[in-house]
């Protein structure tokens, strides 16, 4: 289970709470950590996305500049 937290990102200190916390039985509590997580994980893929859009639109302008006789 550390193994996997760590792998989804989590930092060490994360995953040490988060186990103890399940180790205690504190589901709930636990649940709630790995739900921040997860929502911090989206941001930054939204982030990312939002980074790609660019890339991807710029290309496409480039490719368009190619394709376009020269004057």
């Amino acid at each position: 289970m550390r193994q996997n937290l760590l792998d989804a990102g989590c930092s060490r200190s994360q995953a040490d709470t988060i186990l103890s916390l399940y180790s205690a039985g504190r589901m709930e509590e636990a649940k709630q950590w790995l739900l921040r997580h997860r929502c911090f994980l989206m941001e930054e893929l939204h982030a990312d996305q939002r980074r790609l859009d660019c890339l991807d639109y710029l290309l496409r302008n480039m490719d368009k500049e190619e394709r376009m006789p020269s004057q």
